[in-house]
């Protein structure tokens, strides 16, 4: 028997190659994440990074190419979990906890007890199964035909994509030296994923140039090797290089050219036309993130817009409590009621323009005094009747809880899209009015069961955000709500991190070049209303949640008189606020402001589902920054998760190709892998050694320490295969077992040889660079 030698040095230029083929994928990826909502361009980078690092290893490590499959399924899902279901730190808590219950049962009575199974289990189950819900309603969704966009569920898929074509290139360049095959199917994403959203093909000349030069250079070192020295003359390389380089680049060039000027057959399927009948399907690319709500800003968006509704009152004293705005009275309640708090709202806001909010174009109606509104009650919803006296200087806007029913004067309502329900503002003349409010107070529970059935109007115009809004802003939406299993768990998982920004008026004007909401929780960390009502909403259209901004007045000074409660409402109580819409009960108010009392209906829930996230003090800086860059910044507890686990991994892995084997194909196995491991520590190792050759010098390097592993793997591969007489059943079992311990300290003993060949002094350079 002469097992083949396996070949213990890759080609020289896979790692050269490996790199290029990196720098290729890294701008198709970051413009595929500009494309596609949900996948961020740190997440993009993380997937391609760990894709590529997860093929070169499992090829380098993985003796049977049969096993990758696993392999890489169960190293893509601990990405997606550490990445996109930010489990890592739970994982964490699980290893830590599982190996301190072996480590007291393996030392009974040398280390404490611990308890089995781990405490971190529930909450790692728990999670998990919040993940796998949500992925769940999503494709139900999406199998169903409607719109559902998630912004885990995008983020998983097209990371989890992302993660594939890397994890493809990188086994197909470092297993078979197949550069096309290897980039084939990344070409064939990211093209069509830029042709879908319109996108130009620029990105992927870096990816096609790498590609035809990996192409050129596999080719040509073959033959390099293959040639007898010295009948190559000097400078061939740099030549071919010379010549090869410049037609590359001249070739990539002009098929990316050529393939911007092509007809436009893929567009017409995912990305949102000018005539909506021209969509095939503008449900399906919604609910991927194709086609998500999403809008250029203009260069007169922010002379439309108000900017930050409430910036006068920035550097604003006690002044303003003594400037009378409203009084307000609500008759005919109960005298066993408590008196309600209640917001005054006067607008509604509905695009984000990064500077401030604007509104959509809106159209007038003008209903006569008493005559309803075509706006249908929310469920439970009861209808006030109050008294509004309006001070000089408020103008004509209407202030008025919950949704207007009727007035007692005529009223003018200025609808968006020029029809009821999504009203922008009301007007009335007069500083003395009456009006009737539909008025609910829906049960969290409820809430909790809403769905997320949203309707055309409310989906198209309250998802949306401008497509210069940030990444790390996506990024913490995602972060923050991936184990929210409901829109108002997530709601108020938002609301709960906001609430730890201090609150203030004393504050510079924001800067006129930075997205307000970006600088608000990354670089200034305090505020006061509008920018904790401006954060709440775009991080909520970030997690897939509908939310508008509304401006007004908070509740003020209640006083009650017998069955009339009445509000003394003063300047300083001018606030704005954010509502999230949940289907069948309309607009729900929040109330992310650390200077505001939390709402009665998410004070007492908010507690229970508060995400583990610190505070963004000074003192937790660092910790708010990893949570921004989740993907680029915090890779830490993926790192540790992965190591921890890969052991593990690979001895189940190796120990289910070894088990199914019969005795003589065993025996030829072991035999071919000594082999591998003799020449990896001995370089002139022969090709066709015996055993016993093998097991010297396996012997000889794990010298001083015992060597039984090697001897009676050596006399199983001997028995099996120059023996009349098979081994026993057992031997074969202790074989593998055996094995399975000798492969780890041999990877012990060539990691510790390199540690030693680096030298003192090696390690003294290393230090001081360090």
């Amino acid at each position: 028997m002469d097992p083949r030698r396996p070949r213990t040095e890759p080609p020289p230029y896979s790692m050269l190659g490996g790199l290029l083929l990196i720098a290729g994928l890294a701008p198709a990826a970051l413009a595929a994440a500009s494309a596609l909502r949900g996948l961020d361009p740190g997440l993009a980078l993380t997937m391609l990074l760990w894709g590529a690092a997860a093929a070169v290893a499992m090829a380098a490590l993985l003796p049977n190419p049969r096993l990758a499959l696993p392999a890489a399924s169960l190293s893509l899902a601990a990405t997606l979990a550490g990445q996109v279901g930010r489990l890592g730190d739970e994982a964490l808590a699980l290893l830590a906890g599982t190996a301190r219950a072996l480590a007291s049962a393996l030392l009974p009575g040398r280390l404490p007890q611990a308890p089995w199974p781990p405490p971190a289990w529930p909450l790692l189950i728990e999670r998990l199964a919040v993940l796998g819900l949500r992925l769940r309603l999503w494709l139900a969704a999406l199998l169903a035909g409607g719109t559902a966009y998630d912004p885990v569920a995008a983020a998983a898929l097209w990371g989890g994509l992302t993660w594939l074509v890397a994890f493809w290139a990188a086994w197909h360049l470092a297993r078979r030296q197949a550069p096309l095959v290897a980039a084939a199917p990344a070409l064939t994403f990211f093209g069509l994923t830029l042709a879908s959203t319109g996108r130009p093909a620029l990105p992927l000349a870096p990816l096609l140039a790498a590609t035809t030069l990996l192409l050129t250079w596999s080719a040509y070192t073959p033959r390099l090797r293959r040639w007898a020295p010295g009948s190559v003359a000097p400078g061939v390389g740099s030549g071919l290089a010379l010549v090869t380089v410049p037609l590359v680049l001249a070739l990539t060039g002009l098929s990316t050219l050529t393939a911007s000027l092509l007809p436009d057959l893929i567009v017409r399927y995912g990305r949102r036309a000018d005539d909506p009948s021209a969509q095939s399907n503008p449900a399906l690319a919604r609910s991927l993130g194709v086609d998500s709500p999403a809008y250029r800003i203009t260069p007169l968006d922010p002379l439309r817009a108000p900017g930050l509704p409430n910036q006068h009152l920035i550097g604003s004293g006690p002044e303003l409590e003594e400037q009378p705005a409203l009084v307000i009275s609500l008759t005919s309640l109960p005298l066993e009621a408590p008196i309600p708090r209640l917001y005054w709202r006067a607008l509604t806001y509905d695009r984000y323009t990064g500077l401030g909010w604007a509104t959509s174009p809106t159209a007038e109606r003008e209903y006569a005094a008493g005559e309803p509104l075509p706006a249908d009650p929310p469920p439970g919803a009861e209808r006030w009747r109050l008294k509004v006296r309006r001070f000089q200087g408020r103008g004509s806007l209407a202030y008025f809880p919950g949704d207007l029913a009727a007035a007692d004067r005529p009223v003018t309502v200025a609808w968006r899209g020029g029809t009821a329900p999504d009203a922008f503002a009301a007007t009335l003349a007069g500083e003395l009015y009456e009006v009737e409010a539909w008025v609910a107070s829906p049960d969290p529970e409820v809430l909790r069961r809403a769905g997320q059935d949203y309707p055309a109007w409310v989906a198209e115009r309250y998802l949306a955000l401008p497509e210069e809004v940030p990444g790390r802003v996506l990024a913490l939406a995602r972060d923050l709500t991936a184990t929210a299993a409901t829109p108002y768990d997530r709601a108020l998982a938002i609301e709960t991190y906001l609430r730890a920004y201090p609150y203030t008026l004393d504050l510079p004007p924001p800067p006129e070049d930075r997205d307000v909401v970006d600088y608000f929780l990354f670089d200034l960390r305090q505020g006061y209303c509008d920018y904790y009502a401006s954060a709440m909403v775009v991080l909520a259209r970030a997690a897939g949640l509908p939310a508008r901004l509304a401006v007004g007045y908070f509740t003020g000074v209640a006083q009650r008189t017998e069955g009339t409660a009445t509000y003394f409402v003063s300047q300083a109580d001018a606030h704005a606020w954010p509502e999230i819409y949940f289907p069948g009960y309309g607009w729900v108010p929040f109330e992310p402001t650390a200077g505001r009392p939390p709402l009665p209906l998410t004070q007492a829930p908010a507690e229970a589902q508060a995400p583990a996230v610190a505070p963004p003090t000074p003192a937790t800086e660092r910790q708010t920054q990893r949570m921004a860059w989740p993907a680029a910044l915090r890779p830490w507890s993926l790192v540790v998760l992965l190591s921890l686990a890969s052991p593990a991994v690979f001895t189940l892995t190796e120990a289910l190709a070894l088990l199914p084997l019969p005795g003589p194909a065993l025996a030829a196995t072991l035999y071919r892998r000594l082999q591998r491991q003799a020449a990896r520590l001995q370089p002139d190792f022969p090709a066709g050694a015996t055993p016993r050759t093998a097991a010297r010098v396996l012997t000889a390097a794990l010298q001083p320490s015992p060597t039984l592993e090697v001897e009676t793997i050596r006399e199983y591969i001997e028995a099996a295969l120059y023996s009349p007489l098979a081994p026993a059943g057992t031997a074969r079992l202790q074989a593998i077992y055996l094995w399975l311990r000798l492969v780890w300290r041999l990877r012990w003993r060539r990691l510790a040889l390199r540690l030693r060949r680096l030298g003192p002094k090696r390690w003294m350079a290393l230090g001081r660079a360090g």
